[in-house]
């Protein structure tokens, strides 16, 4: 089972590093994966509340920012040490690799896990974005695997993990409200 859950994970991971390889995906996929390029889109989240003075949300925002921050320690210190899974570069030949070489682990993929948990949670308080949330969550857990940071698997149970984890955020708040 384990060696079929491996296969599967590597061909996954050779056709989204290799096969789909293109110059265009070469500039635009990194981008996806550069937090620096969510600065826009968090402080446009935050501008709503801010012009509207709805402290609530405000409140809401600087929560999830906050619970971001554990789920954040929570991957990259904890549940990667513990799995200790090599990134695909660390272990696999001609990789395609667009990122900087991190002697960190790879499961389960803290962009995945942050990004999921934002976005399930922003989704329920931004209706009118909810699709655009979820298609951005995809670009970036597709930019993890096509410039050779992770597998497949690795962002899969990240958005699993997140979702599993926004639930748990939702109902702390429910019982603080």
């Amino acid at each position: 089972m384990i060696e079929a859950l491996q296969i599967f994970d590597e061909t996954v991971f050779r056709f989204c590093n290799s096969t789909l390889q293109n110059p265009f995906f070469d500039f635009l996929m990194p981008l996806f994966s550069d937090f620096k390029m969510w600065i826009p889109v968090v402080l446009l989240l935050f501008w709503k509340p801010i012009k509207e003075k709805d402290k609530s949300l405000l409140i809401y925002l600087f929560a999830i920012a906050v619970f971001v921050g554990f789920t954040d320690f929570l991957t990259s210190k904890v549940l990667k040490e513990f799995f200790a899974r090599p990134r695909p570069y660390n272990f696999l030949e001609n990789v395609n690799l667009l990122a900087v070489a991190k002697q960190s682990f790879s499961f389960p993929s803290s962009h995945a896990v942050n990004l999921s948990v934002a976005v399930f949670l922003l989704s329920k308080k931004f209706e009118k974005l909810k699709i655009l949330l979820f298609v951005l969550l995809a670009l970036v857990c597709f930019s993890r695997i096509y410039i050779g940071v992770h597998y497949f698997l690795d962002v899969f149970c990240g958005v699993v993990l997140g979702f599993i984890l926004s639930k748990i955020f939702e109902k702390g708040m429910k019982k603080i409200e």
